[in-house]
């Protein structure tokens, strides 16, 4: 599993390589599995034609924020990799199809690859509200696992 520095490294070259900014033309899946409980349809509806307004990290989580106040929400697991590509020869054919799970086509003649050779990875659109409920869930379970104090 990526530890925290491996994912604020993706997180950077995501920002580096000018991920914010650009508009997100379209989606290609070539493996749904890693979008479930969401089908490609769906992603493609929500992210298709908005723009990138944010790339941060929380904890072991890629945060994508778009115009219109969703969120791409990925984890790496053990073998992902998010990466802007500005070689359209790169990542194409039969070779590609073992690692290329899903891309999206941007503004800028650059794609942004979702690569993973195992498929362990997830990738989800949430709503603000959504991703808040989450944090709250986390920050409950971590309240929970404080010992008791001696009285």
């Amino acid at each position: 599993m990526p530890e925290l520095p491996e994912v604020e490294a993706v997180v950077r070259t995501l920002r580096d390589n000018g991920l914010v900014g650009s508009r997100l033309k379209a989606l290609t899946v070539h493996r749904a599995l890693v979008l479930r409980p969401q089908s490609a349809a769906e992603v493609e509806d929500r992210t298709v034609n908005r723009s990138v307004t944010q790339v941060r990290r929380r904890a072991k989580n890629i945060l994508i924020d778009l115009s219109i106040g969703e969120t791409i929400q990925v984890h790496l697991r053990m073998t992902g990799d998010l990466i802007v590509e500005a070689d359209p020869r790169r990542y194409v054919g039969p070779d590609a199809a073992s690692v290329l799970r899903h891309e999206w086509q941007l503004s800028s003649q650059r794609r942004l690859l979702f690569l993973d050779p195992r498929a362990l990875c997830r990738v989800r659109v949430l709503t603000s509200y959504q991703l808040m409920r989450r944090k709250r869930s986390a920050v409950v379970r971590r309240l929970l696992l404080l010992p008791l104090p001696n009285i």
